[in-house]
C-alpha cells in the first residue's frame, strides 16, 4: 500500500530549462509592438516630411487642375506652381508678394490644415517609435521641425518671386512643427505630461467652451449673412466672370479665408467690429460707410448698414458665458472660487480670441485694404467681460442646503 502525498515522483518531474538572455530579449513585451520600433529621428524626419508634402502636393495639384481647366490663361504652370507655394508659405503665417502684391492677410484656412497634419504625423511618429519618456518626444518633434522648416527654406528658395526669406521660413514653419508634433507625441505616448491640477483643467474646460462657441455663433452668422445676401453674391461673380480654372480658386480661397471671415463675424457679434480699409469700421453700433472691398464671394455678405437689433448683438457673448458658468457649476465651481475659476476662464477666452482676431488682421498690399480685420485689443477685452458677467451670474450662487424638516424626516427613518 503506497502512501499518495499529491506530489510527483522525480521521475516525472518535467525537466526546467534556463532561460537564455536572449532568450528574454527575443520574447515580446506585452503590450508593445512585436517588430523593432524606428529610430526617434528616422520618425521624426519622416512625419515633417509627410506633413510638409501632403499639403504641398495637394495645393499643387489644385493648381494645375485649374490651369488645364482654364487653357486660354496666360499664367505658366511654373507660375501656378509658385502662387500653390506661397499658399502653403502664406497658411504658415508667413507674408507674400504675387504678382507685385504684398499679402499680410493670411488665408488660415491652410494654415489649420497643416497643423492637422502635423498633429497626425506627431502621433504617427511617437507609435512608430515607441515613444516612452519626454525626452524621446522632444528628439522627435526637434527632428519634425528641422525637416519641416528645411523644406519650407527650400520652397521659398525655390520660389524667390514670393519674397520670402529663406532663414524665416526655417525658423517660422520649424516652431510651428516643433509646437504641433511635441504635443502630438506627448499626448499619444507619455500619459500624464501635459496633465494640469484641477483648477487649470476647469479654466482650460471654461475658455475653450466659451471660444468655441462664440466661434460657432459667428460661423453661423455667416452663413445666414450669406443667404441673405445671395442676389449680391451673384452680382460679384457677374463682374469677376471667372472660367472653370479660375471657379476652383475662387472656391478654394473662399474655404481659405472661411475661418478669417469667422473671426470677423465673431468680433462683430461681440461689438468691437472689423475694419475694412482704412478708416472704414463695420459694427453693429456704427455707420457702415462705402468702400473697396477684395473680389470674394465671402464679402459680398458684409452688411450694408448697421441692423436695428445691434444693440443686443453683445448679449450673444453674455449667453455663451452663462453656458460656460453652467459648465464650471457641474465640475462644482461654484461661490467665491467659482468666481475665481470664472474669471480665469474669461481671461483664457479673451488671450485667445485676442490672438484669433491677430491673426486674421492684415492687408493686401493696396493702401485702401492696407488694414484689414478686428483690433486684438478691443475684442480680447470685450470677449473677456460678457463671458466673465455671464459666468458669474451663473457660478456666484451657492449650492442649495437641504430643508431643516427634511433633514430631521431623514434623521428619523435612519433612528
Amino acid at each position: 500500500m503506497s502512501l499518495d502525498t499529491g506530489r510527483r515522483s522525480g521521475r516525472s518531474r518535467p525537466a526546467v530549462r534556463s532561460r537564455r538572455p536572449s532568450d528574454v530579449a527575443e520574447a515580446p513585451t506585452e503590450g508593445r509592438r512585436s517588430d523593432a520600433p524606428l529610430p526617434l529621428i528616422v520618425a521624426g524626419a519622416v512625419a515633417g516630411a509627410a506633413a510638409s508634402g501632403v499639403a504641398l502636393l495637394a495645393l499643387g495639384l489644385i493648381s494645375l487642375v485649374a490651369w488645364m481647366l482654364a487653357p486660354a490663361a496666360e499664367l505658366e504652370a511654373r507660375t501656378m506652381l509658385e502662387i500653390a507655394a506661397g499658399a502653403w508659405l502664406a497658411g504658415q503665417g508667413l507674408p507674400i508678394v504675387i504678382q507685385g502684391v504684398t499679402v499680410t492677410l493670411l488665408p488660415l484656412g491652410f494654415g489649420l490644415v497643416s497643423v492637422a497634419l502635423l498633429a497626425v504625423a506627431g502621433r504617427w511618429a511617437a507609435r512608430a517609435s515607441a515613444v516612452g519618456r519626454r525626452g524621446e518626444a522632444v528628439v522627435v518633434a526637434a527632428t519634425a521641425a528641422l525637416t519641416y522648416g528645411v523644406i519650407a527654406a527650400v520652397v521659398a528658395l525655390l520660389a524667390h518671386n514670393l519674397a520670402v526669406s529663406p532663414l524665416r521660413a526655417l525658423l517660422v514653419c520649424g516652431l510651428l512643427a516643433f509646437v504641433v508634433v511635441a504635443i502630438a507625441a506627448l499626448r499619444t505616448s507619455v500619459p500624464g505630461a501635459l496633465r494640469a491640477g484641477p483648477a487649470a483643467r476647469d479654466i482650460a474646460a471654461g475658455a475653450c467652451t466659451g471660444v468655441l462657441l462664440l466661434l460657432a455663433a459667428g460661423a453661423l452668422s455667416v452663413l445666414a449673412s450669406l443667404l441673405l445676401h445671395m442676389p449680391d453674391v451673384g452680382l460679384l461673380l457677374g463682374r469677376l466672370q471667372p472660367d472653370l480654372g479660375g471657379a476652383v480658386l475662387l472656391t478654394v480661397l473662399s474655404l481659405a479665408y472661411l475661418p478669417v471671415v469667422t473671426v470677423w463675424a465673431t468680433a462683430y457679434l461681440l461689438g468691437p467690429g472689423f475694419a475694412i480699409g482704412d478708416g472704414h469700421l463695420i459694427a453693429p453700433l456704427s455707420d457702415v460707410s462705402s468702400t473697396t472691398v477684395p473680389g470674394l464671394p465671402l464679402l459680398a455678405a458684409l452688411p450694408a448698414e448697421a441692423p436695428a437689433f445691434g444693440v443686443v448683438l453683445p448679449v450673444v457673448g453674455i449667453g455663451v458665458g452663462a453656458v460656460v458658468g453652467w459648465l464650471l457649476r457641474r465640475r462644482g465651481r461654484i461661490a467665491l472660487p467659482g468666481i475665481g475659476i470664472a474669471g480665469g476662464a474669461a481671461l483664457g477666452a479673451g488671450a485667445v480670441l485676442a490672438t484669433a482676431s491677430w491673426m486674421a488682421s492684415g492687408g493686401l498690399g493696396d493702401a485702401r485694404l492696407s488694414a484689414l480685420g478686428p483690433s486684438p485689443l478691443l475684442v480680447g477685452l470685450v470677449g473677456a467681460g460678457v463671458i466673465l458677467i455671464g459666468a458669474v451670474a451663473v457660478v456666484a450662487w451657492p449650492a442649495r442646503s437641504v430643508p431643516t424638516t427634511l433633514a430631521v424626516v431623514t434623521e428619523d427613518a435612519h433612528g
